[in-house]
C-alpha cells in the first residue's frame, strides 16, 4: 500500500511480485507519471489471486511545473485498462471521493474502507 509516488509503487511492485503482493493499495497513485508507462508495463492479468483497490479525490488536479497530474482521470484510465485485461469487480475496486485532496488529511479518512475491502475475503 502507498500513496502519491508510494501507490505507483505499489501497482509496479505487484504487478512484477504478485506471489508477493497480492493485494494492493494504490491511494492517489500517480498513473501519469513517467507518461503512463505502468499502461505500457501492466500488459497481463496475473493469474493468481489479487484484489486491487485505486482511489483518488476528485479535486486531485496538480500542476507540477510542466506536468499536469490529474489523478481522477489517470485513477479512471488505469482502472479501465486493468478491467480490459480481464480484472473483475470482486477484485478490483476504483474509489473517487467527491471533494477531496492529494492530502494526507483525505487519505486517513478513506483508509478504514479501503483496508476493511482489501482484508476481505
Amino acid at each position: 500500500m502507498g500513496a502519491s509516488l508510494g501507490g505507483l509503487m505499489t501497482m509496479y511492485m505487484g504487478y512484477e511480485r504478485p506471489e508477493v503482493f497480492g493485494r494492493l493499495g494504490a491511494i492517489s497513485p500517480t498513473f501519469c507519471w513517467s507518461d503512463g508507462r505502468i499502461f505500457e508495463h501492466w500488459k497481463q492479468r496475473h493469474p493468481v489471486f489479487s484484489r486491487i483497490y485505486i482511489d483518488c479525490g476528485s479535486e486531485e488536479r496538480i500542476w507540477l511545473e510542466d506536468l499536469f497530474l490529474d489523478y481522477p482521470k489517470y485513477s479512471q484510465d488505469f482502472h479501465d485498462h486493468l478491467q480490459a485485461l480481464g480484472y473483475q469487480a470482486h477484485e478490483l475496486k476504483l474509489v473517487v471521493e467527491q471533494g477531496a485532496h492529494h492530502h494526507e488529511i483525505d487519505w486517513q479518512r478513506r483508509f478504514p474502507s479501503m483496508i476493511r475491502w482489501l482484508l476481505a475475503d
